[in-house]
Protein backbone atom coordinates (compact mmCIF):
# COMPACT_ATOMS: atom_id res chain seq x y z
CA UNK A 1 0.00 0.00 0.00
CA UNK A 2 1.35 3.14 -0.74
CA UNK A 3 2.35 5.37 2.16
CA UNK A 4 0.46 8.33 2.80
CA UNK A 5 2.92 11.71 2.76
CA UNK A 6 3.17 13.76 6.01
CA UNK A 7 2.98 16.79 6.11
CA UNK A 8 5.91 18.81 6.34
CA UNK A 9 6.24 21.01 9.86
CA UNK A 10 6.06 24.77 9.48
CA UNK A 11 9.14 26.01 9.49
CA UNK A 12 9.73 28.25 12.68
CA UNK A 13 9.53 28.65 16.24
CA UNK A 14 6.12 27.20 17.41
CA UNK A 15 5.16 28.79 20.55
CA UNK A 16 5.42 26.92 23.96
CA UNK A 17 2.49 25.94 25.66
CA UNK A 18 1.53 28.18 28.58
CA UNK A 19 2.98 26.71 31.47
CA UNK A 20 1.27 26.43 34.18
CA UNK A 21 1.26 29.62 36.59
CA UNK A 22 3.77 29.44 39.99
CA UNK A 23 1.72 30.56 42.79
CA UNK A 24 3.15 34.02 43.90
CA UNK A 25 5.54 34.62 47.57
CA UNK A 26 4.02 36.61 49.86
CA UNK A 27 5.12 39.89 49.84
CA UNK A 28 6.18 41.51 52.94
CA UNK A 29 4.93 45.03 54.56
CA UNK A 30 6.60 47.81 53.06
CA UNK A 31 9.16 49.19 55.29
CA UNK A 32 9.00 51.85 57.01
CA UNK A 33 11.93 53.82 57.83
CA UNK A 34 11.34 56.09 61.00
CA UNK A 35 13.36 59.52 61.40
CA UNK A 36 14.96 59.94 64.02
CA UNK A 37 14.58 63.08 65.74
CA UNK A 38 16.69 64.71 68.14
CA UNK A 39 15.09 64.55 71.63
CA UNK A 40 16.09 68.16 73.45
CA UNK A 41 17.92 68.14 76.14
CA UNK A 42 16.81 69.40 78.73
CA UNK A 43 18.73 70.67 81.67
CA UNK A 44 17.50 71.01 85.03
CA UNK A 45 18.81 73.69 86.67
CA UNK A 46 18.47 73.77 90.45
CA UNK A 47 17.00 76.81 91.65
CA UNK A 48 17.77 77.94 95.04
CA UNK A 49 14.43 78.72 97.33
CA UNK A 50 14.77 82.26 98.10
CA UNK A 51 14.84 82.82 101.67
CA UNK A 52 11.44 84.28 103.26
CA UNK A 53 11.92 87.55 104.62
CA UNK A 54 10.05 87.10 108.01
CA UNK A 55 7.75 90.25 108.44
CA UNK A 56 8.99 92.58 111.20
CA UNK A 57 6.63 91.32 114.88
CA UNK A 58 3.51 93.93 115.63
CA UNK A 59 5.50 94.88 118.45
CA UNK A 60 8.78 96.30 115.93
CA UNK A 61 6.41 99.40 114.65
CA UNK A 62 2.93 98.46 114.61
CA UNK A 63 1.97 98.36 118.24
CA UNK A 64 4.03 101.08 119.62
CA UNK A 65 2.80 103.58 116.73
CA UNK A 66 -1.44 102.68 117.47
CA UNK A 67 -0.47 103.09 121.25
CA UNK A 68 1.60 106.35 120.96
CA UNK A 69 -2.27 107.24 118.90
CA UNK A 70 -4.04 106.19 121.48
CA UNK A 71 -2.17 106.99 124.72
CA UNK A 72 -1.91 110.82 123.59
CA UNK A 73 -5.45 111.15 123.14
CA UNK A 74 -5.61 110.22 127.11
CA UNK A 75 -3.00 112.45 127.88
CA UNK A 76 -4.97 114.93 126.74
CA UNK A 77 -7.91 114.25 128.61
CA UNK A 78 -5.91 113.16 131.99
CA UNK A 79 -4.19 116.34 131.71
CA UNK A 80 -7.59 118.70 131.28
CA UNK A 81 -8.82 116.52 134.20
CA UNK A 82 -5.94 117.35 136.18
CA UNK A 83 -5.56 120.86 135.19
CA UNK A 84 -5.22 123.27 138.33
CA UNK A 85 -8.02 125.99 138.08
CA UNK A 86 -5.36 129.03 137.84
CA UNK A 87 -3.99 127.44 134.86
CA UNK A 88 -5.17 127.54 131.71
CA UNK A 89 -5.93 124.27 129.47
CA UNK A 90 -3.78 125.69 126.57
CA UNK A 91 -0.34 126.22 128.59
CA UNK A 92 -1.04 123.32 130.98
CA UNK A 93 -1.07 121.01 127.84
CA UNK A 94 1.94 122.74 127.26
CA UNK A 95 3.43 122.22 129.86
CA UNK A 96 2.56 118.26 130.41
CA UNK A 97 3.30 117.24 126.86
CA UNK A 98 7.14 119.18 126.75
CA UNK A 99 7.53 117.49 129.85
CA UNK A 100 6.55 114.06 128.53
CA UNK A 101 8.91 114.96 125.62
CA UNK A 102 11.95 115.47 127.41
CA UNK A 103 11.45 112.23 129.19
CA UNK A 104 11.18 110.48 126.27
CA UNK A 105 14.38 112.17 125.18
CA UNK A 106 16.45 111.26 128.28
CA UNK A 107 15.05 107.62 127.96
CA UNK A 108 16.43 107.02 124.76
CA UNK A 109 19.70 108.65 125.38
CA UNK A 110 19.75 106.41 128.49
CA UNK A 111 19.10 103.23 126.41
CA UNK A 112 22.27 104.14 124.71
CA UNK A 113 24.18 104.05 127.83
CA UNK A 114 22.13 101.07 128.99
CA UNK A 115 23.41 99.09 126.03
CA UNK A 116 26.61 99.69 126.50
CA UNK A 117 27.06 99.01 130.08
CA UNK A 118 24.75 95.68 130.42
CA UNK A 119 25.67 94.69 126.63
CA UNK A 120 22.07 94.19 125.61
CA UNK A 121 20.51 95.24 122.15
CA UNK A 122 17.43 97.60 122.08
CA UNK A 123 17.04 96.91 118.17
CA UNK A 124 16.97 99.90 115.61
CA UNK A 125 17.42 103.59 116.08
CA UNK A 126 14.51 104.21 114.12
CA UNK A 127 11.77 101.73 115.52
CA UNK A 128 13.64 102.17 118.83
CA UNK A 129 12.81 105.89 119.05
CA UNK A 130 8.92 105.00 118.37
CA UNK A 131 9.01 102.42 121.65
CA UNK A 132 10.51 104.66 123.80
CA UNK A 133 7.73 107.37 122.51
CA UNK A 134 4.99 105.08 123.44
CA UNK A 135 6.54 104.03 126.58
CA UNK A 136 6.61 107.62 127.93
CA UNK A 137 3.11 108.54 126.61
CA UNK A 138 1.65 105.29 128.85
CA UNK A 139 3.43 105.68 131.61
CA UNK A 140 1.99 109.58 131.66
CA UNK A 141 -1.86 108.50 131.84
CA UNK A 142 -1.31 105.80 134.09
CA UNK A 143 0.20 107.11 136.64
CA UNK A 144 -2.37 110.40 135.91
CA UNK A 145 -5.05 107.69 136.47
CA UNK A 146 -3.62 105.71 139.11
CA UNK A 147 -3.40 109.30 140.88
CA UNK A 148 -7.26 108.42 141.63
CA UNK A 149 -7.01 105.61 143.66
CA UNK A 150 -6.49 106.56 146.98
CA UNK A 151 -4.14 103.69 147.71
CA UNK A 152 -0.53 104.13 148.83
CA UNK A 153 2.26 103.77 146.44
CA UNK A 154 -0.60 102.70 143.89
CA UNK A 155 0.71 105.04 141.11
CA UNK A 156 3.99 104.01 141.20
CA UNK A 157 3.27 100.49 141.43
CA UNK A 158 1.69 100.65 138.20
CA UNK A 159 3.57 103.00 136.09
CA UNK A 160 6.48 100.34 137.29
CA UNK A 161 4.34 97.59 136.40
CA UNK A 162 3.30 99.20 132.63
CA UNK A 163 7.31 100.49 132.21
CA UNK A 164 8.57 96.70 132.85
CA UNK A 165 5.97 95.49 130.79
CA UNK A 166 6.72 97.37 127.62
CA UNK A 167 10.61 96.95 128.06
CA UNK A 168 10.25 92.73 127.97
CA UNK A 169 7.30 93.17 125.03
CA UNK A 170 8.84 95.75 123.09
CA UNK A 171 12.68 95.23 122.94
CA UNK A 172 12.79 91.39 124.19
CA UNK A 173 14.62 91.46 127.21
CA UNK A 174 14.55 88.93 129.91
CA UNK A 175 13.45 90.00 133.64
CA UNK A 176 17.32 90.36 134.74
CA UNK A 177 18.00 92.57 131.36
CA UNK A 178 14.40 94.49 131.48
CA UNK A 179 15.12 95.67 135.54
CA UNK A 180 18.45 96.37 134.74
CA UNK A 181 17.05 98.71 131.95
CA UNK A 182 15.03 100.59 133.94
CA UNK A 183 17.38 101.17 136.65
CA UNK A 184 19.75 102.55 134.02
CA UNK A 185 17.05 104.63 132.55
CA UNK A 186 15.89 106.05 136.06
CA UNK A 187 19.31 106.59 137.00
CA UNK A 188 19.80 109.00 134.04
CA UNK A 189 16.98 111.05 135.23
CA UNK A 190 17.44 111.74 138.35
CA UNK A 191 21.15 112.42 137.61
CA UNK A 192 19.41 115.29 134.96
CA UNK A 193 16.75 116.19 137.21
CA UNK A 194 19.41 116.96 140.34
CA UNK A 195 21.35 118.75 137.57
CA UNK A 196 18.53 120.81 136.17
CA UNK A 197 17.61 121.95 139.82
CA UNK A 198 20.78 122.88 140.70
CA UNK A 199 21.09 125.15 137.64
CA UNK A 200 17.80 126.67 138.92
CA UNK A 201 18.29 126.90 142.44
CA UNK A 202 21.14 128.91 140.56
CA UNK A 203 19.81 131.11 138.40
CA UNK A 204 16.77 132.03 141.45
CA UNK A 205 19.94 132.83 143.63
CA UNK A 206 20.98 135.70 141.24
CA UNK A 207 23.14 133.59 138.70
CA UNK A 208 25.77 132.63 141.62
CA UNK A 209 28.50 130.06 140.12
CA UNK A 210 28.06 126.90 142.15
CA UNK A 211 31.16 124.66 141.89
CA UNK A 212 29.97 120.89 141.41
CA UNK A 213 32.90 119.76 141.80
CA UNK A 214 34.48 118.43 144.78
CA UNK A 215 36.75 120.80 146.91
CA UNK A 216 39.92 120.03 146.69
CA UNK A 217 40.34 120.88 150.47
CA UNK A 218 37.95 117.89 151.41
CA UNK A 219 40.80 114.89 149.97
CA UNK A 220 43.53 117.60 151.09
CA UNK A 221 45.45 117.01 154.37
CA UNK A 222 44.02 118.85 157.31
CA UNK A 223 47.71 120.12 157.80
CA UNK A 224 48.28 121.02 154.26
CA UNK A 225 47.65 124.74 155.55
CA UNK A 226 49.79 124.98 158.37
CA UNK A 227 53.16 123.56 155.74
CA UNK A 228 52.41 127.05 153.56
CA UNK A 229 55.43 129.49 154.57
CA UNK A 230 53.38 132.67 156.16
CA UNK A 231 54.24 136.20 154.53
CA UNK A 232 56.56 138.28 155.72
CA UNK A 233 54.43 141.53 156.87
CA UNK A 234 55.28 145.04 156.55
CA UNK A 235 59.12 145.45 158.38
CA UNK A 236 58.19 148.39 161.08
Amino acid sequence: MPETPRMPKPAGKTSPQPSAKLPEAPRLPPRVIKKNKKKSIKRDVPVEPQDDVPADPPSELLVPAILIGVSLVINIITSLMLRPELVSPGLWLGIRMAIIIASAIITYGALFLAAQALDVEYGYITTGAVKVAAIALTQAWVGDLATKIPVPFVDWLLTFGTTYAMFKYFFDLDDMEALASMAVVRLVHWIILAFAFIAIMSAIMGGKKIDLSLPANVLAPADAAADEPEEDGPEP
